[in-house]
């Protein structure tokens, strides 16, 4: 059966037990939830939290990094600054303990961006590679594999083209590739285009829209999914060509988001119908 999960983003403060009593309420097969939050849980609330999700008859889907941790600020896997990078690559290890103490498989990550004066693209590149082959040997040994998704505004590696370069540059099982449908789109790419670059290595499907006008800024909005520029016809596409690749619902409202994310549901399940 192919899961369908609900980013715990969506839900504002809710605590995460009770995100997933209400993902599962509604239907929802699976959460995933972000890194800070699995970072700051200690190891008894930990199993605490995977017998809950066990109980409600859910899954931890992935855990999202992406969402985070922002460059320059909380760190990056392709910093020049030596000491920061060990810091923050010691930071990821713990992550991926604790995710595989929630009995989940995947850890989403982001390339760390080229800094802006003192890197050049083949010093960040290989950085990136370097440390995700560091950071793929850890997950290998845990049981966790690193999903590395592209972010829109994230130069240069912000292309389905630059994720399969660092990935083959890696080659390693325990890293591959996430999509997000938002990100794809703001990066000037088809969704078709995306998954025929990426084609196996692509292990997860993140399920966005966006807004995209002239002379308008572009946004990361992560609008729900009958809100933007992204067809039915397209989302129809992506899921029938990518059928046994787990999607996430990945989004946010301003508006109730109980209601979202029923609505979200319902329109994923009449696509795959």
């Amino acid at each position: 059966m192919r899961i369908i999960a609900i980013n715990s983003w969506l839900f504002r403060d809710l605590p995460v037990e009770r995100t997933v009593e209400v993902a599962a309420s509604i239907g929802y097969d699976a959460v995933e939830i972000p890194a800070v939050e699995v970072q700051r849980i200690g190891t008894e609330n930990l199993n605490t939290l995977r017998k809950l999700t066990s109980r409600c008859g859910l899954k931890i889907s992935a855990v999202n990094a992406v969402v985070s941790f922002v460059p320059y600020i909380h760190g990056d896997i392709a910093t020049k600054v030596l000491r920061r990078r060990q810091e923050f690559l010691q930071q990821l290890k713990g992550i991926i303990d604790k995710t595989a103490m929630l009995d989940c498989r995947y850890l989403i990550l982001a390339p760390g961006p080229r800094s802006e004066v003192y890197q050049t693209y083949d010093e960040a590149f290989m950085t990136n590679v370097e440390s995700l082959k560091y950071l793929g040997e850890h997950a290998s040994e845990a049981g966790v594999i690193i999903l590395l998704e592209a972010m829109p505004f994230r130069y240069p590696f912000r292309t389905s083209k630059e994720i399969k370069r660092i990935l083959d540059a890696v080659n390693m099982p325990s890293v591959r590739a996430s999509l997000d449908t938002g990100h794809v789109r703001l990066a000037g790419e088809k969704l078709e285009d995306a998954t025929d670059i990426l084609k196996e290595q692509l292990k997860y499907i993140h399920l966005s829209n966006v807004r995209i006008e002239p002379g308008k800024p572009l946004l990361d909005e992560h609008r729900p999914l009958n809100d933007g520029i992204i067809s039915r016809k397209e989302y129809l596409k992506l899921l029938s060509n990518m059928k046994n690749v787990p999607i996430a619902i990945n989004v946010v409202t301003t508006g109730d988001y109980i209601a979202c994310a029923k609505e979200c549901l319902q329109m994923v399940k009449s696509l795959l119908s």
